[in-house]
């Protein structure tokens, strides 16, 4: 087992017995060390600048695939590698 596979593992862990609001919660703490601003109560901006990648990969979905809403997420989860909990682009059809 890898160093990147201990740490997943670790994760998993420790979020195990959080609820989603919880859950939640962790994500966007961690987000606002590094994309997001707080803007007002409940509101978020976020700065592209650090997404350039994900934004790039996003419109080449679009533009190329015509991919749209869950059907764009769907594509980038596919690119970005195995993820837990979702459809893959062929389970949709």
């Amino acid at each position: 087992m890898d160093d990147e596979e201990i740490e997943e593992d670790r994760l998993e862990f420790e979020l195990r017995d959080l609820d989603n609001q919880s859950r939640i919660a962790r994500d966007i703490d961690l987000l606002e060390q590094y994309y997001i601003k707080p803007v007002e109560v409940d509101s978020y901006s976020i700065s592209l600048c650090g997404l350039y990648s994900l934004v790039i990969l996003m419109m080449e979905g679009y533009v190329r695939y015509g991919y749209e809403r869950f059907e764009l997420l769907i594509y980038m989860m596919d690119l970005l590698g195995p993820m837990k909990g979702y459809l893959p682009m062929e389970n949709l059809e």
